[in-house]
C-alpha cells in the first residue's frame, strides 16, 4: 500500500488540505474527505522481474468469497498563531468480494459490493459538532450527520467487476449498469464521481495488495522504484523501498506468509523558476500549502498457500504550512490505514 492521499491525485487533497479551506465548524466536506482519504490512499506500486512459478501470487478460484474491510484513522493537528485545533477521524469501508470467473492465464474477475460505510469526524473539544454515522444503523444522529448518511446510503449495494492478474495488476474495472445510474443521481457536493471512475476504482482494488514481483523472491530481498506524481503541493518524485520476508502467524501456525514491508518518501521536482513544494497561489487566488515533510511505512501479509493478501497496515505523517492573512497555519496529519481480507 502506497503513500497517503495528498500524493495520489491533484483533486484528492486529503484531510489537511480540506481543513485549510473549510470553516472549522463545518465537517461536511471533511467527512467526504475521509472517504476519499480511505479509497484514494492506496495505489499499486510496480516492479519488474522475470516470471517464475515460485513467486508469491494471488491464486483464486471461481466461487471464492471474501469479506474486505478498510479502516482509516487520522489525527490532524493545526496550529494558528499558537492556538491548536485537533480533528480526529475514523472511516470504515466494508465490502464483499466474489470471484465470478478465472481464465486460462489465471486472471480472475472479482465482483465487489459495497456493504457499509461508517464515518466519525470531529474536534474532541466540540463533540456536538462532530459528523458521525453508520449507513447500516438507524441510530439517532445529528442533523448534519443524518444528511450525509442519507446522501451516501445509495452507495450501499453498488457492484463493480474488476479483472486482476495473479500478480495483482488491475486489468479492467467495469461498474454494473445500475451502479452507473446510481452514481449519476448523487449530489455533486459528495465528489464521488471521480472516486468511482475507472481510475478511482483501480485505486480501490489496488489497496488489496502491491503488484507483486514476477521473479523468484528470496527472504531478505529488497527492491526500489520511483515515479513522478502531481500533488496539492506541487510535483514530486515518490520513492519506495520494498523488502520481502517469510513469516508465520500464532493463530495459524501451519500457514506460511509472504510479508512485504514498504518505506516511502517524497522528493520535490522543481521546474525552472518555480517552487516545487507549494506556496504559490492556486487558481482561486488562495496560497497553496507547502509540504514540510512526509514519511510512510507499512507491511502487507500474503497467505502463500491460500493465495491472497490477508492484511496490511500503513502509517504516515504529513506536515504542511500555509500563509493565512498575517499568520501561518501549520498542520500535521498522522494517519493509519488498515486492510483485512477474510475468506468465507
Amino acid at each position: 500500500m502506497s503513500v497517503s492521499p495528498p500524493f495520489q491525485h491533484t483533486n484528492n487533497h486529503g484531510i489537511a488540505n480540506v481543513l485549510l479551506r473549510v470553516p472549522a465548524p463545518t465537517y461536511f466536506h471533511i467527512a467526504i474527505g475521509c472517504l476519499a482519504f480511505l479509497i484514494g490512499s492506496v495505489y499499486p506500486p510496480h516492479a519488474c522481474f522475470a516470471q517464475t512459478s515460485e513467486s508469491p501470487q494471488w491464486k483464486l478460484a471461481e466461487g471464492d468469497q471474501f469479506e474486505v474491510t478498510f479502516v482509516q484513522e487520522s489525527k490532524t493537528s493545526t496550529d494558528v498563531d499558537g492556538r491548536a485545533t485537533v480533528i480526529d477521524s475514523s472511516t470504515v469501508l466494508s465490502m464483499e468480494w466474489e470471484v465470478t470467473a478465472v481464465d486460462a492465464k489465471s486472471n480472475f474477475v472479482i465482483q465487489q459490493t459495497i456493504s457499509n460505510i461508517a464515518v466519525s469526524v470531529g474536534n474532541p473539544a466540540l463533540p456536538a459538532t462532530a459528523i458521525k454515522f453508520d449507513t447500516l444503523k438507524k441510530e439517532k444522529v445529528s442533523r448534519e450527520s443524518k444528511k450525509i448518511r442519507t446522501q451516501m446510503k445509495p452507495l450501499i449495494g453498488l457492484k463493480f467487476a474488476v479483472t486482476m492478474s495473479p500478480r495483482g495488476e488491475i486489468i479492467s474495472v467495469e461498474p454494473h449498469a445500475e451502479t452507473v445510474d446510481t452514481l449519476r443521481t448523487l449530489p455533486d457536493s459528495l465528489q464521488l464521481q471521480e472516486l468511482y471512475s475507472e481510475k478511482g476504482l483501480k485505486d480501490l482494488f489496488g489497496a488489496a495488495a502491491i503488484v507483486l514481483p514476477s521473479g523468484e523472491l528470496k527472504p531478505g530481498q529488497t527492491w526500489e522504484d520511483s515515479e513522478p506524481v502531481e500533488t496539492a503541493f506541487g510535483r514530486f518524485t515518490r520513492n519506495r523501498i520494498y523488502k520481502y520476508q517469510e513469516s508465520k502467524s500464532e493463530s495459524q501456525p501451519n500457514s506460511k506468509f509472504a510479508e512485504f514491508s514498504i518505506e516511502a518518501t517524497m522528493a520535490p521536482i522543481a521546474a525552472s523558476g518555480e517552487s516545487s513544494s507549494g506556496g504559490e497561489s492556486s487558481s482561486g487566488g488562495e496560497p497553496k500549502p507547502t509540504l514540510v515533510s512526509f514519511s510512510e511505512s507499512g507491511k502487507m501479509q500474503l497467505d502463500i498457500e491460500g493465495g491472497y493478501f490477508v492484511s496490511s497496515q500503513t502509517n504516515s505523517t504529513t506536515r504542511t504550512t500555509a500563509p493565512y492573512r498575517e499568520k501561518t497555519i501549520d498542520s500535521t496529519v498522522e494517519s493509519s490505514i488498515k486492510m483485512s481480507i477474510e475468506k468465507k
